[in-house]
């Protein structure tokens, strides 16, 4: 299942990618299943039962589809609870900046307000000199989840998305002072997601995913989730 969400002269909505030019919307399969579908995506993701009855509807009837080039593709999470980032968590990443191989997990957070369509623009703070791209791998979580164990981890993962962590990096560093990560990752616009959300169950392993950033068509970055030193799971 891939799920899109899009916007038609201001009204939000979301559908299931048919293939990766056209998307049957939420309200089509309404019809066929007779049963409401949450308009919150967040609220469908937990309901398994439900998101079997979707996925057999695609499957197995005819239903009328939506070119996603008539629709303007929003990030496919738009208000998540939290948006939690593993800091140097690629191997080839932390050797390209210098920086010693992390034994324990650091993270931070983004605001929800980093969060922006796949195809919007990024608008550079007045503050900030140099931005930097940061192609990452998101896990989307189905369901609030605390402590839990590893080997049930996977249980709670709904599915994956691109996500370009933006950074202004020259914030990074400041007077001679490490100003942290929130301080030049958290500006409106810096978290370009999409254009779909992929489910686990399409997935065949998350930690063998080849990610690549083009800026400009030109490629600035070419990795694979497999060089992640902390596991999803």
């Amino acid at each position: 299942m891939k799920i899109v969400n899009y916007s038609v002269e201001g009204a939000t909505d979301y559908g299931f990618l048919v293939d990766r030019t056209e998307f049957v919307p939420r309200y089509f399969i309404e019809e066929v299943l007779r049963e409401k579908i949450p308009r919150d995506i967040k609220r469908l993701l937990p309901d398994i039962e439900l998101r079997e009855l979707i996925k057999a509807s695609l499957e197995n009837v005819k239903l009328e589809r939506v070119p996603l080039s008539s629709v303007h593709i929003e990030p496919p999470i738009k208000d998540p609870r939290k948006i939690i980032c593993i800091a140097l968590n690629y191997r080839d990443h932390a050797e390209e900046v210098g920086s010693k191989i992390p034994e324990e997990i650091v993270f931070f957070l983004k605001p929800p307000t980093t969060l922006i369509g796949p195809f919007d623009s990024i608008v550079k703070p007045g503050i900030a000199g140099k931005i930097d791209y940061e192609g990452e791998l998101a896990v989307i979580i189905s369901e609030r989840a605390k402590e839990v164990d590893s080997s049930e981890a996977m249980l709670y993962v709904f599915g994956y998305m691109v996500f370009n962590d933006v950074t202004a990096r020259d914030l990074q560093f400041r007077d001679g002072l490490w100003r942290g990560w929130t301080m030049s990752k958290c500006f409106d616009t810096f978290a370009p997601t999409g254009p779909w959300i992929v489910s686990a169950d399409e997935i065949e392993d998350p930690h063998n995913l080849r990610i690549i950033t083009r800026v400009n068509k030109d490629i600035r970055q070419n990795s694979n989730t497999s060089n992640m030193i902390f596991k999803i799971p």
